[in-house]
């Protein structure tokens, strides 16, 4: 059975904020970080096609997915840089960090925060449409 991790939708849009709606995602990838290269590499495992709903509201986003229903609430933290492209983050409840890559039209969500601030986990979201 596919993992997934929190995800976020890409609104496609220019402006900060992720745009209030339904979304489908269709393929899932998921990566550790390795400190030696210090970049994060893919796992290979429970990444591939799978079919995600999404809906977004300004406060919280719900997902289904192979049956499951979740809501995260969550809230937006600022623009950050992430591999020299300017993403949205976001703060979930539960301790994770979203980022919306606009320019490369995915989600990537972020795990497992360590000791030195470094996120040990990301699973990247993308095949996205606006319903």
């Amino acid at each position: 059975m596919k993992k997934f991790i929190l995800l976020l939708i890409v609104p496609f849009l220019s402006f900060s904020q992720i745009d209030v709606g339904d979304y489908t995602s269709k393929y899932i990838e998921h990566y550790d970080y390795n400190y030696s290269q210090d970049t994060y590499l893919p796992t290979g495992e429970d990444s591939g096609w799978l079919d995600i709903n999404w809906y977004f509201s300004e406060e919280y986003y719900s997902m289904f997915a192979e049956g499951e229903s979740l809501k995260y609430w969550y809230e937006y933290a600022g623009a950050i840089d992430f591999d020299g492209v300017s993403c949205d983050a976001y703060n979930i409840e539960d301790g994770r960090m979203l980022l919306v890559d606009y320019e490369n039209q995915r989600l990537l969500f972020f795990t497992d925060l360590d000791d030195n601030n470094i996120y040990l986990t990301m699973t990247t979201v993308t095949k996205i449409e606006k319903k």
